[in-house]
């Protein structure tokens, strides 16, 4: 059994520019598509990340989702579709508990 939880990765986002810092090798049309897929809540108020809150600055959520799509996310998935090869049984989860500023952090599902 693999899973994970939403909002997983907000305990440990704290920098503005991490995808140059964390994948410093990304190239400008990478960083491009990253840009479209989390569009900035400042610039387009349509985007699904336009939501602040007592003490979230308005790039939180924004950068919140990239990094636990990146980190978390798409690792599970993968390894639960590596898993499913092997012919057995395999169960992925997703925790999402909804809570006002935390969501449902790292282990909550314990």
């Amino acid at each position: 059994m693999t899973g994970l939880n939403t909002s997983e990765a907000n305990a440990y986002v704290k920098f503005c520019t991490f995808w140059q810092t964390l994948v410093p090798n990304l190239s400008a049309s990478e960083l491009d598509s990253i840009e479209q897929l989390y569009p900035d809540p400042r610039i387009d108020h349509r985007s699904p990340y336009n939501e602040t809150g007592e003490g979230l600055g308005a790039q939180f959520r924004r950068i919140e989702a990239a990094y636990e799509h990146y980190a978390y996310v798409a690792p599970v998935r993968q390894t639960a579709h590596l898993a499913s090869l092997q012919g057995g049984l395999v169960y992925l989860y997703h925790w999402a508990l909804s809570r006002i500023i935390i969501g449902a952090n790292n282990a909550d599902n314990m």
